[in-house]
């Protein structure tokens, strides 16, 4: 299942054939995995195209080297939490994100792997 929706010219979707979520910097573009929409509360859904603007924003910037890696990801986790705990995140959610700001490379496995 694909889905798309374009908003003032950034297009997103949701594709069942992605490994992981992830956003192409240069482009704005969006991408959700199916089971990542299913099983994403509304805060965190939110927080995460939050997260993603973030990198387009660093990346904008200072190009990839700016908008990748483990600084950068610690940057998009610390604008996701903020935005999060603004719009509704569970306690769950917050010391989940806490847990990642503090060690930003548990995830690095996540976020250098193959999206498709």
């Amino acid at each position: 299942m694909r889905e798309t929706v374009t908003l003032e010219g950034e297009r997103t979707d949701v594709d069942g054939s992605l490994k992981r979520p992830f956003v192409n910097e240069s482009g704005g573009d969006f991408h959700l995995t199916t089971d990542y929409v299913k099983q994403g509360s509304t805060a965190w859904l939110g927080s995460a195209i939050g997260h993603d603007g973030y990198h387009v924003e660093e990346f904008k910037m200072g190009g990839y080297g700016a908008s990748r890696g483990t600084n950068a990801e610690k940057g998009a986790f610390q604008f996701q939490l903020g935005l999060g705990q603004k719009i509704g995140f569970n306690l769950t959610e917050t010391n989940y994100l806490k847990n990642l700001i503090a060690n930003p490379e548990s995830l690095s496995g996540d976020y250098n792997s193959p999206m498709k």
